[in-house]
């Protein structure tokens, strides 16, 4: 009895092994891909004079193209802009094309949020401190936000075909994480750089290749110049605003 449960066992470790040697002959998973890594790196920007600028914040930092940009689920949770203290915060938000941004009024004072942008023609009308109007962006590229009350509130929504997309933070430092492997172009876009003419804007693209081998991901830096400021705008009807704002 005792040598028929040796048998026995000696037959199922066998098994076993046979079982793990063929796991790792067979190929992967349909589906299956390899981990992702990082993509960081600094944006380093510059006066016309070539002066380092303190406040390196708010440069979008995004892939092109990742997978012919098919198949992306926009966020469950919708991103938000508040009109606060006359500001758009923030000032410049990334989203996955398809995204809702639900727009808040933080002030006591009515506000509106406006586009005339080819990309999003909308407008939200006037609303007050407590209501949340909404606005879905279902169309990639540039809108720029407005509102038509105060002229100083200025806002960019940048919207992309794929969610590998960051901010700076205000040292310049920005990480994409968990980008599957491929090779890349990879852009960085800044709203006060490139040209003074109206609605041209700032973009240097680098080539980036993703292994999935790199614990510590890769690193891609840019370095851009700031030649303006925002622009000067005219209300929603073309007419100029209240100097008083």
């Amino acid at each position: 009895m005792k040598n028929q449960d040796y048998q026995v066992r000696e037959g199922r470790l066998w098994m076993a092994a046979l079982v793990g040697l063929l796991a790792l002959c067979l190929p992967p998973p349909v589906g299956a891909e390899k981990p992702g890594s990082a993509i960081y790196g600094t944006v380093s920007l510059y006066d016309s004079h070539h002066h380092p600028l303190k406040d390196r914040s708010n440069v979008v930092v995004y892939i092109e193209e990742v997978q012919g940009n098919q198949g992306f689920t926009p966020p469950a949770e919708s991103p938000v802009v508040a009109s606060r203290d006359m500001k758009f915060v923030p000032s410049v938000l990334p989203v996955l094309v398809g995204t809702t941004v639900k727009f808040t009024n933080d002030d006591d004072m009515q506000h509106n949020v406006f586009s005339l942008s080819e990309t999003k023609p909308f407008d939200l009308g006037l609303f007050k401190k407590g209501e949340t109007p909404t606005q879905t962006f279902d169309t990639p590229g540039l809108v720029k936000i407005f509102c038509n009350i105060h002229q100083a509130m200025i806002g960019y929504i940048l919207v992309l075909g794929n969610p590998y997309h960051t901010l700076t933070d205000a040292q310049g430092k920005y990480s994409i994480p968990d980008v599957p492997p491929g090779t890349y172009k990879l852009v960085s876009w800044y709203r006060y750089g490139d040209s003074a003419e109206k609605d041209v804007f700032l973009t240097k693209t680098q080539p980036v290749q993703v292994d999935g081998n790199s614990a510590s991901g890769v690193e891609v830096d840019f370095d851009l110049v700031k030649t303006h400021d925002d622009f000067q705008h005219k209300n929603k009807w073309g007419q100029g605003y209240n100097a008083k704002y």
